[in-house]
């Protein structure tokens, strides 16, 4: 090739890096989605202000005494569970999504992340039907 002739590289090549990286960020940020929210609700836990299982009126219904310790205790417990499975389940997809071998913008690597995701959060709700069961029957 001489000086004077044209390079013959695609005029599309920046594009697509740039859509890839696009894929990239926005696989990312989906993974780091539910691990922030898990890890506000193991602060909230932590804080003893628990975010899930209180009842919505508390501003005006405010119970006392052996009852309203064991419904903080409960609502501690069920924000534990969100917060750290939400926590494992972004954790998982952000590795999945570091270490496989399957290009981030392919879709069937979006779809595995996806699936991942949906199952964590249907074993949390599923967990939580179950637990609800439960502590109202004893």
């Amino acid at each position: 090739m001489t000086a004077d002739s044209p390079t013959t590289s695609s005029p599309f090549a920046g594009t697509r890096v740039a859509r890839v990286a696009a894929a990239a960020l926005a696989t990312l940020i989906a993974a780091v989605v539910p691990a922030l929210v898990g890890l506000v609700l193991l602060g909230s836990a932590a804080l003893r202000r628990p975010m899930l299982g209180r009842p919505a009126s508390t501003s005006t219904h405010v119970a006392s005494g052996p009852a309203a310790a064991q419904q903080t205790r409960r609502a501690t417990r069920l924000t534990l569970a969100w917060g750290s499975g939400l926590l494992i389940t972004g954790l998982v997809q952000g590795l999945l999504a570091l270490t496989s071998g399957i290009s981030l913008a392919n879709p069937s690597g979006m779809l595995t992340r996806t699936l991942i995701g949906m199952a964590g959060v249907a074993f949390l709700a599923l967990g939580t039907l179950v637990w609800r069961r439960r502590s109202t029957q004893g």
